[in-house]
């Protein structure tokens, strides 16, 4: 569990480690919500073998607790791509790409306080992407 207490200097929670990835973590928490929506026939795991459409990648920029101003924060910063596999030229696959930004106000500086805050983060992105994703497909995809 990161925390930056300055510009150019991160530390550390001792003794304090997320229960799994990161990665892992958003990647359960959207497949539950994506499914959920309804939006989609299926959900697909990055893992599955299975092919599909629609693929949805992404990436982690921001995962840590910014002591820097005069309140400490939880940032995540999270980069995803939307792509349609069925379209035959590779070039114009893409549907959408974007940068989610969320930094929430942590109570104090503890890897409680940061991991509720990543927590209201991570549901943040979730709805917000669903949200973004529920525009794409309303019209007639």
């Amino acid at each position: 569990m990161v925390y930056k207490p300055a510009a150019y200097r991160l530390d550390s929670y001792v003794g304090s480690r997320w229960s799994i990835h990161p990665a892992d973590m958003l990647n359960d928490l959207l497949s539950r919500d994506l499914r959920a929506s309804r939006l989609f026939r299926e959900v697909f795991s990055y893992q599955s073998d299975e092919r599909v459409r629609y693929v949805l990648d992404g990436g982690i920029d921001q995962f840590y607790e910014s002591d820097e101003g005069a309140a400490s924060t939880a940032v995540l910063s999270i980069n995803i791509i939307l792509t349609d596999n069925k379209v035959p030229q590779p070039s114009k696959r893409l549907i959408l790409q974007k940068t989610y930004r969320y930094s929430t106000r942590v109570s104090d500086k503890t890897a409680e306080a940061l991991a509720r805050g990543m927590t209201e983060n991570a549901a943040d992105f979730s709805k917000d992407l669903a949200n973004d994703l529920s525009m794409l497909f309303v019209r007639g995809d």
